[in-house]
Formats: C-alpha cells, sequence, structure tokens
C-alpha cells in the first residue's frame, strides 16, 4: 500500500579547530585564562568563512576528535585543522 523510499543524506563538512578563547570573560578573570580554548567551526579548509564556535564559557575537554557533530540541529561531518594554540586539550575536566 505504501512504498518506501530510501534517500541517502551526505551530511555537508564542517572544518573544526581548537582557538584560543574570544571570551572576555574567561580572558581577564579566570585563573589561567591562556588554558581556555574555544572549538571554531569553519565552511572552508582555509578557515575564513565562520560557521559557529563552541565557547569556553563552560570549561571543556575533548576527549576524541570525532568525526560529526550536530549544530543548529544539523549533522555535519568534520574534518579537523591543526590548532592555533600550542596547548592540546588533554582528557577530564567537565
Amino acid at each position: 500500500m505504501y512504498a518506501e523510499i530510501h534517500v541517502a543524506v551526505v551530511s555537508p563538512t564542517l572544518y573544526a579547530r581548537i582557538e584560543p578563547t574570544c571570551d572576555l570573560v574567561v580572558q581577564r578573570y579566570a585563573p589561567n585564562p591562556h588554558q581556555w580554548c574555544d572549538l571554531v567551526f569553519y565552511r572552508d579548509s582555509d578557515a575564513t568563512q565562520f560557521y559557529a564556535r563552541r565557547c569556553a564559557c563552560i570549561r571543556w575537554r575533548l576527549r576524541a576528535r570525532p568525526s560529526r557533530v550536530t549544530l543548529n540541529c544539523f549533522n555535519w561531518r568534520v574534518k579537523w585543522l591543526p590548532s592555533l594554540t600550542t596547548m592540546e586539550v588533554r582528557d577530564g575536566g567537565e
């Protein structure tokens, strides 16, 4: 009675990298503000077309670099770019 339709959905790609935080409150009042980083997403591999930023307002620690992420209720494939900070994010934390 009903026909099944299968649609292959290809997730678009975002490019992510870890950057020093741009949160002025963290920079001014947090202990060791150089340890706070933002996760920034771009639409292009040259990191010129900004898409989104996950700020350091909640101190996060990235255990692994995910290959997919959900932003604005949409699933994206993630390709990682080299970090702009010398501090690599370590396991643990909140």
